[in-house]
C-alpha cells in the first residue's frame, strides 16, 4: 500500500450537484450504474440549510438500515435546517430524529467519529436491509461501495457531472485511525474498482452485504494537496464496527421517543 499524506478533503456537498464516485477507464460506466441498482438501501439525501437568508440545496448519500432507520456521515446532517431521503420512486421522507457521537464535536471531522443514526418520520419499505458488520477483520476484505453523483476516472479523477447512483468494488488496504482504507492500482484490481468522490458522503461500503463503512473523506499524495479521486488518491471510510453499540442504542432510544418516552428512562 502506498504512503499516505495527511491532506484531507471531506466530501464537501455542492449546492444541487452530488459527487459520486470514480472508475475504471478501462470499463464502461454502464456497469457500475447497473450494480448501483443492486445497491437498494443506498439512497440520496436532499439538505436544505439556510444561509444569509437564502436556501441552499445539497444532496448527499444514505444507507437504510430498518424501515424507519438510516445512516450516513455525521458531516452530512450537522447544522443543517431539513434532511430528506429521496426514494427511488421520488417519494421524499422527513429525518425526524439525528444522532452522531459526541467527539464529533471535538474532533477532526474526517476523524473515526464521522457517522450519523437518523429516525425517519416515516416507513421505507425494502426488500433487503443490510446488517451492521460487527467483526474486526476488515483489512484485505473485498467490498462494494455505492452512493450518488457525478463521476471520472482513475486516471483523469473527477471530470463529469451527471447524476447517477453508482456502485463499484475494491479492497480494504488497512485500518487506519478507525477508519477503513481503499486504493486502487495495478497490483490488485477487483472487475468494477471503485474510489468515492466530492460530494459522495453518506454511503455505504459493504462485506458480504452487511454495512460495514460510511464513506468519508479522500486522502492524497498529490503535490498540491488537491484531492480529485484519481488513481493518486485514497478512499476513507468511517468504520462501523467501532460504533456498533452505539448504533444500537441511539435506535432504541428513537423507538422510545416514538412511544412517547423520555431520553432518560
Amino acid at each position: 500500500m502506498r504512503p499516505i499524506m495527511t491532506a484531507i478533503l471531506l466530501l464537501v456537498l455542492f449546492p444541487t450537484v452530488s459527487f459520486a464516485g470514480t472508475i475504471r477507464p478501462d470499463v464502461d460506466d454502464d456497469k457500475y450504474i447497473e450494480y448501483g441498482k443492486k445497491h437498494q438501501c443506498v439512497l440520496q439525501l436532499k439538505l436544505k440549510e439556510k444561509l444569509n437568508d437564502k436556501w441552499i440545496t445539497a444532496y448527499a448519500s444514505c444507507t437504510v438500515i430498518n424501515p424507519r432507520t438510516i445512516i450516513t456521515a455525521a458531516h452530512v446532517v450537522k447544522g443543517v435546517d431539513t434532511v430528506t431521503v429521496l426514494k427511488s420512486d421520488g417519494e421524499e421522507v422527513k429525518v425526524k430524529y439525528s444522532a452522531f457521537p459526541a467527539l464529533f464535536k471535538t474532533q477532526k471531522l474526517a476523524e473515526r467519529f464521522d457517522i450519523a443514526v437518523c429516525h425517519l418520520e416515516e416507513e421505507i419499505k425494502l426488500d433487503f436491509y443490510p446488517e451492521l458488520y460487527r467483526e474486526r477483520n476488515e483489512t484485505e476484505q473485498i467490498c462494494s461501495i455505492a452512493g450518488f453523483g457525478v463521476t471520472g476516472n482513475h486516471d483523469t479523477g473527477v471530470n463529469i457531472r451527471e447524476l447517477s447512483k453508482r456502485a463499484g468494488s475494491n479492497v480494504i488496504d488497512a485500518v487506519i485511525n478507525e477508519m477503513l482504507v481503499c486504493s486502487v492500482g495495478p497490483k490488485r484490481k477487483t472487475s468494477l474498482e471503485y474510489l468515492i468522490a466530492s460530494g459522495d458522503s453518506g454511503g455505504g461500503l459493504f462485506i458480504n452485504k452487511k454495512l460495514a463503512g460510511v464513506n468519508s473523506n479522500v486522502s492524497t499524495i498529490h503535490k498540491d494537496m488537491n484531492p480529485n479521486s484519481d488513481k493518486n488518491d485514497f478512499s476513507c471510510f468511517t468504520r462501523v464496527s467501532n460504533h456498533v453499540e452505539w448504533i444500537d442504542k441511539c435506535i432504541e432510544v428513537f423507538d422510545r421517543l416514538e412511544k412517547g418516552g423520555g431520553l432518560d428512562e
